[in-house]
């Protein structure tokens, strides 16, 4: 989507600079243009996350952080352990 939305921009640079009005005029509508991509691109991102997380999406990613926090402890342990000998 973000993609979609950078080619979006790209093409309204390209027609906003060819129209006739003062450049500080060109600025301000490239200024409030790139604003309202920038807050679109967030509420998609949010809702995909939110899409993410209700199908379970990460629940490999926190499995693969529970699986080193584990493998952590052991390492902790076994350092633990031979510092005592």
């Amino acid at each position: 989507m973000a993609l979609l939305l950078g080619y979006l921009f790209n093409l309204l640079i390209d027609e906003i600079s060819i129209l006739p009005i003062e450049e500080r005029h060109k600025r301000s509508v490239l200024k409030a243009v790139n604003k309202v991509l920038w807050v679109q691109n967030d509420l998609f991102a949010r809702h995909y996350l939110a899409h993410a997380k209700s199908e379970g999406a990460f629940e490999a990613l926190d499995f693969d952080r529970k699986r080193q926090e584990k493998n952590d402890v052991r390492v902790e342990t076994k350092i633990v352990a031979d510092e005592e000998l």
